[in-house]
């Protein structure tokens, strides 16, 4: 139920298909629509009441036909900061916060691929949009549900995967870790963060 927020908005930024969204802001006369990736869950909301869409970084922008004005996505900094690693952690760790979708779905394979060395294991963290039961899981990979703490679970990681530089490699460089920068073919480089000072 919406309702509770329903009230008049100068602007009003939405980014999900619920068409209780749009009914509510009809007091509200700049309402933007907000794609934060190229997943069908955050395509482009066509309605007469919507007056522009935004995007995060222009490989969105321009996967959903370049119509959009980019808003990059912000990093708390106070929140994300360099962390010394735990040195008595003996195993390699990978963490990928992100949600098991299609899109990801050539990351998620190669990133359980790589877990099956001893010496690695595999945190997956976020929500199933159908693909967990089409992977082949093993004993060194770890699911759990999305956290409002990630930071905590950086800290435990030597690695943070994450689909393109995006939200995930940026919060992982602030916190200090290793980003390795997948594409959709399941294919990734390490990437160096920019200087972040």
């Amino acid at each position: 139920d919406t309702s509770w927020w329903y009230e008049d908005f100068d602007l009003a930024i939405i980014s999900e298909h619920i068409p209780d969204y749009i009914e509510y802001l009809t007091m509200c006369d700049r309402i933007y629509n907000f794609c934060h990736s190229k997943n069908d869950i955050d395509r482009p909301i066509e309605a007469p009441e919507i007056k522009g869409w935004l995007a995060p970084r222009e490989q969105v922008a321009n996967h959903w036909g370049g119509r959009f004005e980019i808003i990059p996505i912000p990093i708390d900094t106070k929140v994300f900061t360099q962390k010394p690693f735990n040195a008595q952690i003996k195993t390699y760790n990978i963490l990928a916060p992100c949600a098991f979708d299609e899109q990801r779905k050539p990351m998620l394979e190669d990133l359980i691929e790589r877990a099956k060395e001893d010496h690695v294991r595999l945190t997956l963290m976020g929500d199933d949009h159908g693909v967990l039961g089409k992977l082949k899981l093993h004993d060194n990979v770890k699911v759990l549900p999305p956290s409002s703490d990630v930071v905590k679970h950086m800290e435990e990681a030597h690695e943070i995967a994450g689909l393109h530089i995006g939200t995930v490699t940026i919060e992982a460089w602030h916190v200090g870790r290793v980003t390795s920068v997948y594409d959709e073919r399941g294919k990734y480089k390490v990437v160096d963060p920019p200087d972040l000072t």
